[in-house]
């Protein structure tokens, strides 16, 4: 098949739709390209091909190497769905962070790598002696899995099968000037490698390079540095009455693990954030306070970011960012019940900072 993908998903990824706890989605759209990454080894020596394209070949090679571009996909996922485009909305791609959480059992992802793949073998068996079904098949296939992949951003299934997708850090323009320099490295390497003239081949290398260059995207906003220790900033309370404030740390419990002299770093920072953004607050129950914000892009950065940061020191917060209009975003924050005062203080303090609009 001239497209290996996205088109060759298209026989299995319907099997997800059908019994999503069955299945492996990540594993069935990886594993249906699988058999053809062998191309980006081509000169190498090694033994890959055609054995990833004959039956031992499913086990040999499909199944390892579906397994471990399965763990980098979920590894890299919420970071590169964060910077990823909120249109078109249909396609909802922003949720495909939740990847990064979703941990399928290792059988059910086995099963998923091996059922993709012989789907892939069985496709090319069928139309490798007629180059213009080939041809078709690869148009029709892509255009199926776009269809498919509107239908699952329209109903909102990847947050129905493995919830919220986490917050991440997101700085775009280190993003994406990582992942682009990483890329076009991967391409200029893929073009003086051994068979490069052959398209199959260069192919495959390519959508390696993007793989890289999206992993070390992910990787870069991932090691975002704090702010300088020399900073000095005092975090604090407003006063409804006369907008004075003072200092306080009520809502960092002892649990959190963010050490004690930059706690008042990030009050200030999450102060400024509600003075910025916060349009109402409502209390939805005792664990669950739901924020409206402003719904411009420096909003949604800086949320995901804070949120992100936050997580990582206080791990009984749960975040959860959408976008619940053009112009608007909501930021639910939910608690276990014996964090219910951590809560009550940073809803208060929301409630405080932003002030009557």
């Amino acid at each position: 098949m001239p497209l290996t993908f996205p088109s060759h998903a298209a026989l299995p990824l319907p099997l997800k739709l059908w019994r999503p706890r069955w299945f492996d989605g990540v594993a069935l759209v990886v594993g249906s390209a699988s058999p053809d990454l062998a191309y980006a080894l081509d000169g190498s020596g090694l033994p890959v091909f055609p054995l990833s394209h004959q039956p031992a070949g499913l086990l040999l090679f499909c199944l390892p190497v579906t397994l471990l571009c399965a763990a980098l996909v979920r590894r890299a996922a919420p970071a590169v769905a964060a910077h990823l485009p909120s249109r078109p909305a249909a396609l909802a791609l922003r949720h495909y962070g939740v990847l990064g959480v979703s941990r399928p059992h290792l059988a059910i992802s086995a099963l998923s790598a091996v059922l993709a793949a012989a789907t892939h073998q069985a496709w090319d068996r069928l139309t490798e002696q007629a180059p213009l079904f080939d041809w078709a098949s690869t148009v029709l296939g892509a255009l199926a899995v776009v269809a498919l992949a509107g239908h699952i951003g329209r109903r909102g299934l990847l947050r129905a099968w493995h919830g919220e997708p986490p917050s991440a850090p997101t700085r775009p323009r280190l993003f994406w000037t990582v992942t682009t320099a990483a890329t076009a490295a991967g391409a200029l390497v893929a073009a003086q490698l051994p068979g490069a003239f052959l398209p199959h081949t260069t192919g495959a290398r390519l959508i390696g390079a993007l793989a890289l260059g999206l992993l070390a995207g992910a990787g870069a906003t991932g090691l975002r540095p704090g702010l300088a220790s020399g900073t000095q900033v005092q975090a604090y309370r407003r006063s409804m009455s006369d907008g004075r404030v003072a200092p306080d740390d009520s809502w960092a419990p002892d649990a959190c693990t963010l050490p004690t002299a930059e706690r008042p770093l990030r009050l200030a920072e999450f102060d400024q954030f509600f003075r910025d953004a916060v349009r109402s607050a409502d209390r939805l129950s005792p664990r669950h306070l739901r924020l409206d914000l402003a719904g411009d892009a420096q909003v949604e950065e800086t949320a995901r970011d804070l949120t992100a940061r936050e997580s990582s020191c206080c791990s009984f917060f749960a975040f959860a960012i959408s976008r619940s209009g053009p112009d608007a975003l909501t930021l639910d924050v939910r608690v276990p019940a014996a964090h219910v005062d951590v809560l009550d203080a940073l809803a208060d303090r929301a409630a405080s900072a932003a002030g009557p609009r």
